[in-house]
C-alpha cells in the first residue's frame, strides 16, 4: 500500500517556519526532511485505525506526494485537514505500491 500527505505550498511553508524558529520562504532538499519525518509520526498513529477500517497497510515508506492524483485500480482514502498552518490532505491507498 501507499500513504501519502499533500501539503500545499503555503501550508508546507508555515510548518517549516513553525517547527525551525526561522523564517522559510522556500521548499528546498534541507526542510523536505522534516515533512518526512511528519510522514512517519503520523503513519505509525494511523496504521492501527487504518487496519480497523479493513485497510491493512503492512510495510509502508510515508511520503510527501505533490501530485494531485492518485492512479490506482483500488480503493483510495482521502482525509483534509484545516489547521492554523493551512490545510493538507492525506491519502491512503491499500493496493498502490
Amino acid at each position: 500500500g501507499s500513504f501519502f500527505i499533500s501539503f500545499p505550498e503555503k501550508t508546507y511553508l508555515n510548518l517549516c517556519t513553525k517547527v525551525l524558529l526561522e523564517e522559510t520562504t522556500q521548499i528546498t532538499k534541507d526542510n523536505e526532511d522534516l515533512v518526512s519525518e511528519l510522514c512517519n509520526i503520523v503513519f505509525g498513529k494511523s496504521k492501527v485505525l487504518l487496519a480497523k477500517l479493513d485497510m491493512p497497510m503492512g510495510m509502508v515508506i510515508p511520503t510527501h506526494n505533490r501530485d494531485p492524483k492518485i492512479v490506482t485500480s483500488g480503493r483510495v482514502l482521502i482525509v483534509k485537514f484545516t489547521t492554523e498552518l493551512g490545510s493538507f490532505l492525506i491519502k491512503v491507498a491499500p493496493g498502490l505500491t
